[in-house]
């Protein structure tokens, strides 16, 4: 009989401590259902006809893995569109929650701790991809819930170690960037030594879900591995610097040499890899596209390094307030009272998973898209700001105190590698798209606060160090 009242005055209790949080969590909340008030029930770009079409039946696609797909194949026959959005609000709804308690746990004050859950509860741009019809928010849902678990404790334990790699295997099977981020993360147990058996259970995991995904591709496409348009999109992002005037190419590899001169060639790289008129669609061979991007990269390596390098300082400083040159429906990430003309954002989906256009999912409310696009003005994250972030944590790594505080230094380095490894290797191996590179944010956010702490922690005296009083000079005298 009082088992309710105690649950309900602990729960009090709890929101009372940590107040703070609560009120994140309802500000949240509040956008959330402001945006699906503007936009109902979804915002929907392109890409999700195909990771529909291959949820049924679910299929290993060519050109990403289907772990976007299998959450769509789930989520659908529960309900329609609704069920999809909701259940990608609550996943960015539980990540603050997480990385407060993450940093609360790791002995962070909780001004800290607030600051970086913040950006993941609040900012607007977080909000908008979760309520697209893509695999962005999905992604960061679970890459994020893996790092927070590999750093709950100063070194994890099997369980911990296990849970992390499962869900750090899962992103990748969202979202294929997070293979190299697998890797850091498996060098970050490697560097901090902590056992053989949480190295174990993290191996395990990776074994169980990329291993079992590239046995499942092998059975569909008679190949292992995760995708099949890794060298195509690899294309696309060389194609248009190649000089192939000065390549030592293969007479297969030089029909993939682009029809355009130098400097008259199409912007965007994908292009190269949608367009009709691409090469990559007349001689459609995966290794040989692959083959003729490596020459390029390793033939022209200054050019290819300036490429990214200009995208990652355009990723920071681009003053455009799009996510990027793509122009049609991910506008509404800024400014989602605009109409795409010709374009038609909110699709019906029918019972079998076709999807056809349809007026009755036009934005319903103008009060509501008016007040979303206020909120975004106030409630974003700078990207300049995100650079002064990294530069921060750069100069809190390579300071060297007496007593280094690595146990947070550690950690810094995995989430700001993390970072930048997201948004580097986005860049690098596909095109520049502002959205490749968003689930970084939260990531430099909590690498600043570890940067924070290994810095508070350097600074602290020792437990068994006694704090000496300053002494007064003016006090002193001479005998």
């Amino acid at each position: 009989m009082l088992a309710g009242p105690r649950w309900a005055g602990l729960l009090i209790a709890t929101l009372r401590r940590h107040r703070g949080l609560a009120g994140l969590l309802l500000i949240g909340i509040a956008a959330r259902l402001l945006l699906a008030k503007a936009y109902s029930p979804a915002l929907w770009f392109d890409d999700y006809r195909n990771y529909l079409r291959e949820s049924h039946p679910l299929t290993p696609g060519n050109w990403h893995p289907a772990g976007y797909s299998a959450w769509l194949r789930v989520l659908m026959p529960l309900g329609d569109l609704w069920t999809v959005t909701a259940a990608q609000h609550l996943l960015g709804l539980t990540l603050p929650v997480a990385v407060y308690a993450m940093l609360h746990r790791r002995a962070a004050p909780r001004w800290l701790a607030l600051v970086a859950a913040a950006p993941l509860a609040l900012d607007a741009r977080a909000i908008v991809l979760e309520h697209y019809l893509i695999a962005d928010s999905l992604f960061a849902a679970l890459l994020v819930g893996g790092l927070v678990l590999l750093l709950w404790r100063d070194k994890p334990n099997i369980w911990l170690s296990l849970a992390a790699g499962l869900l750090l295997g899962g992103a990748t099977l969202v979202r294929v960037i997070g293979l190299p981020l697998c890797a850091l993360a498996g060098g970050y147990l490697l560097v901090r030594w902590v056992g053989w058996r949480p190295l174990l259970g993290f191996a395990t995991a990776m074994l169980v879900t990329l291993g079992g995904y590239a046995v499942w591709f092998h059975s569909h496409h008679d190949e292992y591995g995760l995708t099949g348009w890794s060298g195509r999109f690899l294309y696309g992002r060389t194609a248009g610097i190649s000089d192939c005037d000065r390549l030592k190419l293969t007479e297969q590899e030089r029909r993939l040499c682009p029809v355009q001169p130098l400097g008259q060639r199409p912007e965007r790289p994908d292009w190269f890899v949608w367009s009709p008129d691409s090469p990559a669609q007349r001689y459609p061979d995966e290794p040989l596209l692959k083959s003729f991007a490596v020459k390029v990269i390793t033939q022209q390596p200054g050019d290819y390094a300036f490429t990214v390098t200009r995208d990652v300082v355009r990723y920071f400083f681009y003053p455009d307030r799009r996510l990027g040159p793509n122009t049609q429906c991910l506008d509404a990430y800024w400014d989602l009272g605009k109409v795409v003309k010709g374009v038609d954002c909110f699709p019906h989906v029918a019972a079998d998973g076709s999807t056809e256009p349809a007026s009755l999912q036009r934005p319903s409310s103008t009060k509501s898209r008016t007040a979303f696009r206020w909120y975004a003005a106030v409630f974003t994250l700078p990207f300049p700001v995100q650079f002064l972030l990294v530069v921060g944590i750069a100069v809190a790594l390579a300071w060297r105190p007496r007593r280094p505080g690595w146990s947070y230094g550690s950690g810094a380095l995995l989430l700001v590698g993390c970072g930048l490894a997201i948004i580097t290797i986005s860049f690098a191996t596909s095109m520049f798209e502002r959205r490749y590179g968003h689930s970084a944010s939260p990531l430099l956010v909590m690498a600043g606060a570890f940067a924070w702490l290994r810095v508070r922690a350097a600074t602290r005296p020792a437990p068994d160090e006694p704090v000496l009083p300053e002494r007064n000079l003016d006090a002193d005298t001479t005998t």
